[in-house]
């Protein structure tokens, strides 16, 4: 690849939050070396896959963009990389319970949900 000044310059791996981003995000953008890098991660670790989609349906749970059962929703995250964290929510479920039935949040910057 090369820049703007014509010198070449060679895709650099991502950090782990950039890589956990990509992951998440969704769409990469089809054909770039991000694309490339996500598609080659997920085959070398298979598991990884699954972790992923775990993740992204329990965040649209607890923003309430999702009808999903929560206990159903950690039943599967739960068989998934993500087990250790799923472990310590399960120690407060009934925090995260109330949260996502009260029609409001402690934020005074996000205010009333409707």
């Amino acid at each position: 690849m090369r820049d703007i000044q014509g010198k070449s310059s060679a895709w650099a791996r991502p950090s782990v939050r950039r890589t956990a981003r990509l992951l998440l995000a969704g769409d990469v953008g089809a054909n770039t070396p991000d694309a490339a890098f996500v598609t080659r991660l997920l085959a070398k670790v298979p598991a990884l896959a699954d972790t992923v989609g775990a993740a992204k349906q329990l965040a649209l749970l607890l923003r309430r963009k999702s009808e999903e059962v929560l206990t159903h929703v950690l039943d599967a995250a739960g068989a998934t990389m993500l087990r250790p964290f799923i472990t310590e929510l399960h120690k407060d479920i009934g925090a995260v319970q109330a949260a996502l039935g009260l029609p409001w949040t402690t934020s005074p910057v996000e205010g009333q949900i409707s």
